[in-house]
């Protein structure tokens, strides 16, 4: 199993990392290794079925950000609209004496997304520089729109909100019985009248 870290930088002159506020989930570039940190980090693959994806928005003080990279904050829509497994989902935010950023968001649009185990709201990581080992908090947000699906087979933390964007049968489907055999999944679909809150 490898963690991935959502790291959309690419550098558009030498020397200077530009952050890309939207991209797709398909795109390994965007994808950095979280277990092996390297400088410039390792990118390329897209998170696989026993791999962890984490997701983070940020805000600090422009002061504290080291030449050769834009400013903050750095926020982040990813827009899913091909068929993904992970083991875990982390969508969290990582704020420094600053406004918090605006929440990250999953964008399930036409695609669909098993997350085998839990889908993560608070959780410790290493990213790439200049982020390094942080402590991450608050959440984020998984927008369902043309038959977009999400599948959780643990829980979903308490700041994860899935919004239900258009009434094309977009579906959120939970591993939601206490009497399951342990490495089983009983599913329970639910579709667009319900919203969150389900763990």
């Amino acid at each position: 199993m490898t963690d991935y870290a959502w790291f959309p930088v690419t550098q558009p002159t030498t020397g200077f990392n530009q952050w890309n506020p939207t991209g797709n989930w398909a795109n390994g570039a965007f994808w950095a290794n979280a277990t092996t940190i390297t400088n410039p980090p390792t990118t390329g693959t897209v998170p696989g079925a026993s791999d962890g994806a984490y997701i983070v928005s940020a805000n600090v003080p422009s002061f504290i950000i080291p030449p050769g990279y834009s400013l903050p904050p750095y926020n982040v829509t990813v827009t899913l609209d091909s068929s993904q497994t992970v083991s875990t989902l982390g969508l969290a935010q990582f704020v420094a004496f600053a406004s918090p950023p605006l929440p990250p968001v999953v964008d399930i649009s036409a695609g669909s997304l098993d997350v085998t185990g839990a889908i993560l709201d608070t959780f410790s990581n290493t990213f790439p520089v200049p982020v390094g080992n942080q402590t991450f908090t608050g959440g984020g947000t998984i927008e369902l729109d043309t038959t977009g699906r999400v599948e959780v087979g643990t829980t979903i933390g308490t700041a994860i909100t899935i919004n239900f964007n258009d009434a094309s049968a977009d579906t959120v489907v939970l591993s939601c019985s206490p009497f399951q055999a342990a490495g089983t999944k009983i599913l329970c679909p639910l579709f667009g009248a319900v919203q969150r809150g389900l763990h």
